[in-house]
């Protein structure tokens, strides 16, 4: 199950998974979802504490401009919106699956660990990116055992 195909993964979102991986997936229930399709919507649900899972094809620049991400291009992906910001524009947190994939000005005011693997998206292209309504609110996590992070690693933003 580690080789992606396309096909694959088209026949376990219509399917489901395989029986053999149910019990690993019980694992890690998500018990509540809730469609989102506006920054507004997503921007309510992120500051509730319920991050975004978004799917989209809109694509970026691999380069962050003051932490702010480009739009450019498509890619069809799933992200996660995970943060809020008002000033000095209004904008969700995109934060990518690769890594630290991105190079130029990160927003040094996000955790380090965050800085290079996503960046801010501004609201219209958010709504522009969760109006294919295939973007979720998650909430109810479980099996996510509790664990201790360092000192000070979200530097006092929550």
């Amino acid at each position: 199950y580690t080789q992606q195909s396309g096909t694959l993964e088209k026949s376990w979102g219509r399917d489901g998974v395989p029986d053999e991986l149910e019990p690993f997936a019980k694992q890690h229930r998500v018990q509540n979802v809730t469609l989102v399709t506006t920054f507004e919507d997503a921007a309510k649900a992120i500051q509730n504490g319920y991050p975004v899972a978004v799917c989209s094809g809109q694509g970026f620049s691999m380069t962050l401009r003051d932490g702010y991400l480009t739009p450019s291009g498509s890619w069809a992906h799933c992200m996660m919106f995970l943060g809020v910001r008002w000033k000095p524009y209004p904008a969700l947190y995109c934060e990518n699956s690769w890594g630290n994939c991105y190079s130029g000005t990160p927003d040094k005011n996000v955790p380090a660990a965050f800085q290079l693997s996503g960046g801010w998206v501004k609201a219209a292209t958010c709504t522009s990116m969760l109006s294919g309504e295939d973007s979720f609110a998650v909430a109810g996590f479980d099996g996510f055992k509790p664990r201790q992070l360092p000192d000070n690693w979200l530097r006092g933003i929550l």
